[in-house]
Formats: structure tokens, sequence, C-alpha cells
């Protein structure tokens, strides 16, 4: 038992070093264009690295497994380190990265850790009408802020898009994909593995510390608001025992002041009657 609770604490200190690391990547060399490239990018970090530090000290110490996970985790790495835009050969990173992909999916099933992780559907007849209910909320308050400079500034978060409609649609397909790795490290993997050594509390404040603190650099208004947003989407994950509403509360949140922003500064239209609505919420 006590050799599980230090192997337990071993891998949440790797984890949580990891993502310090992680993180500070993440902010200074992720790159918004083009967007195969940050998702790829974001799979690895916030998905399959944690997964595979996580799994290869919990579980691989004795394992012959730990020959896959640990040269991996190298060459993902290194990966992250080289493959930075299109003059990278980035089908290399795509390789490495579906490959990884692949192996987390079988590590998931191996150790039962995808209920664990929150990525059922869990109750979903629950979640399914709320979700609705955040959705109105969303869409009225991003009509409101997208009409403030310093969101103006940062949104939308990938400048290039707004050429065409079909780049607009791969770059917010591209997205989801994006906050699905996002929202299963803050909700999904770090609440679960930090609650079983500090409580429920502790584990989502954690959270949310960190997750704040990515929000580095955006409006000030959006940086309090993720310390609120980070305890409550913490609490209706566990509540909800799926991550996928948070994914796609996100998700929408960012959807919904991307587009906001670019019809208010003319990059796409819509009918008199929308930009009316959108001109009278400031």
């Amino acid at each position: 038992m006590n050799n599980k609770n230090n192997l337990e604490s071993i891998a949440i200190g790797s984890v949580l070093i990891y993502l310090s690391f992680a993180l500070v990547f993440a902010i200074n060399r992720m790159l918004w264009h083009p967007p195969a490239i940050w998702v790829s990018q974001s799979l690895l970090l916030f998905f399959i690295l944690p997964v595979f530090i996580y799994d290869g000290v919990i579980y691989q110490s004795e394992s012959f497994l730990k020959y896959i996970t640990i040269p991996l985790i190298v060459v993902d790495i290194l990966v992250l380190a080289i493959f930075k835009d299109r003059g990278n050969l980035p089908y290399v990173l795509y390789v490495f990265v579906v490959v990884s992909l692949l192996y987390t999916f079988f590590l998931l099933k191996l150790y039962k850790q995808y209920k664990l992780f929150y990525l059922g559907i869990g109750r979903w007849k629950i979640w399914l009408p709320v979700l609705a209910v955040v959705f109105v909320v969303i869409i009225i308050g991003t009509a409101y802020f997208s009409s403030k400079r310093a969101y103006i500034r940062v949104y939308p978060l990938y400048k290039y898009y707004i050429r065409s409609n079909g780049e607009i649609f791969f770059y917010e397909l591209s997205f989801l994909i994006f906050m699905f790795s996002w929202e299963f490290l803050f909700r999904g993997f770090l609440i679960p593995i930090l609650r079983k050594k500090t409580g429920l509390f502790l584990a989502i404040a954690i959270s949310t510390i960190i997750f704040s603190l990515a929000h580095y650099g955006k409006p000030e208004t959006e940086i309090y608001s993720s310390i609120f947003g980070g305890v409550l989407l913490g609490y209706l994950t566990v509540y909800f025992e799926s991550v996928y509403p948070a994914v796609l509360s996100h998700f929408f949140l960012s959807f919904t002041m991307n587009m906001f922003v670019m019809l208010r500064v003319g990059k796409i239209h819509a009918p008199a009657v929308i930009m009316n609505l959108l001109k009278s919420l400031h």
C-alpha cells in the first residue's frame, strides 16, 4: 500500500513538473498557423503526454510497456521542439501524433481509465438541457463583450483564417479538437488524479489556479472569469461524470466570440437584422 501511495505521489509530481514546462511552451511557442500544427501539438501536450507520464509511473515500472512508453515520451517531446511550422516536415509530426494517440487509447482501456478521466458521456440526460441554457448565456455574454477593444485586439485567435468560409470551418473544427485536449487536461485528468491525494475541493482549486495562469495575455475580464469558470466546470465535470459539457461550452464560448468580433469589424457579414441586434449590445 505504501509503495502504491509513493508511486501515486511521484506520478502526480511528475505530471505537475511536466505541465509547468508544457504550459510555458504553449504560451510562448504554439503557433495558431496552420491549425493542423497546433492541433497536433495540443493533443501531444495536453492529452497524450500527461497520460503517458502518469501511467508510466503508476503501472509500468515493472512492465515491458515501459519500453514503449518511455521512448514515445522522448520522441514526442523532441517532435514538439522541432516541428513548429510548415517548413519542418509536418507530416512526420502527424505520424507520431497518430501513433501516440492510438497508444494512448490502448493505455486508457488497459488500465480502465475512461470512467476515471470522465471520458464517457456520463449523465447526459441532465447535462444536455443544462448545456442548452449555458449556450444562450454564452451568446448574450460574447455578443456584449465582443464590442470591447480588449477583445477585438485578441480575437479571433487565429488571424489567418478569415479569407474564406472554408478556412473558418476548418479552423473551428480544429479548435474543437484543441478544446478537447485542453479540457481533458484541466477537468478530466488533473482533478481525478489530484483528488486521490487532496480531496475534491483542493483538486479543483489547484486545477483552476493552473487553468487561470494559462490565460496569461488574455483580456483582464477573461482572466478573472476563467477563475469562476474553472471552479464551475470542475464541479460540473465531476457531477455530470463527463468532460464533454466542459469541452462543448468552452468551445462554444470561443466560437461565438470569434464570430461576433469578426462581424463587428466587417471580416464576415450577416443579415442586417443580426447586425443591428449585435450593435445594440455594447
